[in-house]
């Protein structure tokens, strides 16, 4: 409703004052809510530069800039439509708990990028470098976010098409016509130590054993996994939680290759979700839970589900009021 009547006082202004640059802030209307140009230049400038960090709008042609806002406006005008219909469709209750997820998704990854810099000054050299404030970035990393979860969450549970888990057959037949399409070789896990003194004894040892299999336990009955590390840390440990959750990014293929322990070979055959057996090495014992781990299973899935979601948003494009207002390209690649 707000986007609604200020739309409504920005044209009602501009059409009575002669304003009509005020109408040039505004690249489109859906439904009543507004799409500004600055959001529009914004994610370009954004994208681009995640590509390449030295990139200047100014190496660009009139024409790529031209196709670039054309593509980033229609992107936003998917992402506001299946914005408003969560909305419609979801209680209050349910849509404020998808958006509390997406600020836990964005807090939980600026946590883990500050953790990469030890000092300051470090972090303020890669702010520089990346041209973005931590500001900036945890407003970008959140619409990735948001984006990326009402694609793979939402819009599979509102959309009247529904995608199901394939059979062995159905598998097959998908992995020979799409054979680029491969599960990604990284994993996300979140690992936690039970150190061993060195010179510990047998007792000493099998009462840290006893420790990391509780840890176990109460993982695999659900428990949150970053209160349970929390309350089994030492003082060492705990320090370090409270830059970094423990979430760690690694590659099947590193640990294949021998750049880990071979103790972690293990971790290869689990399942998003699951919790390893604690495993011993030199250091003590070891629990790993797979945060996120692809799958061919998962490949379909979200091959599918962008399939519906497309086919999903195109009726939504038909059913809604959506007006363009400015397709030129704007001052910030002129400047």
């Amino acid at each position: 409703m707000k986007w609604n009547i200020l739309a409504a006082v920005l044209l009602v202004l501009a059409v009575s004052t002669g304003f009509a640059e005020i109408l040039e802030t505004i690249d489109a209307i859906v439904n009543g809510e507004i799409i500004l140009s600055s959001e529009v230049d914004e994610q370009i400038l954004v994208n681009l530069r995640q590509q390449d960090p030295n990139f200047s709008p100014l190496s660009l042609t009139n024409e790529d800039l031209a196709e670039a806002r054309r593509l980033m406006l229609r992107r936003l005008i998917n992402d506001m439509l299946i914005l408003q219909e969560t909305r419609n469709q979801l209680s209050p209750d349910q849509y404020e708990s998808v958006m509390k997820d997406v600020d836990k998704a964005t807090e939980d990854y600026m946590i883990q990028f500050r953790s990469q810099f030890k000092t300051p000054a470090e972090l303020a050299a890669q702010e520089q470098k990346m041209n973005m404030t931590l500001d900036e970035m945890w407003k970008e990393q959140r619409k990735l976010f948001q984006r990326t979860y009402l694609e793979r969450f939402v819009v599979p549970q509102l959309a009247p098409q529904k995608i199901t888990q394939p059979s062995s057959n159905e598998l097959k037949t998908f992995q020979e016509l799409h054979p680029d399409l491969k599960p990604s070789d990284k994993i996300q896990i979140v690992h936690f130590l039970f150190r061993v003194p060195a010179g510990a004894s047998g007792e000493e040892d099998a009462q840290i054993l006893a420790r990391a299999k509780e840890f176990m336990t109460r993982a695999r009955a659900g428990e949150n996994i970053t209160e349970l590390m929390r309350h089994y840390s030492d003082p060492e440990q705990a320090k370090a939680l409270e830059s970094n959750p423990g979430l760690i990014t690694i590659s099947l293929s590193a640990i294949q290759n021998g750049e880990f322990l071979p103790e972690f070979e293990q971790v290869i055959g689990l399942k998003e979700n699951e919790v390893s057996e604690p495993f011993r090495t030199e250091r003590g014992y070891h629990v790993v839970k797979i945060i996120n781990k692809d799958s061919m299973e998962a490949v379909y899935m979200r091959f599918k589900g962008q399939q519906v979601a497309n086919q999903w948003i195109d009726e939504l494009r038909k059913k809604a009021k959506i007006e363009i207002l400015q397709e030129k390209t704007l001052s910030l690649y002129e400047s």
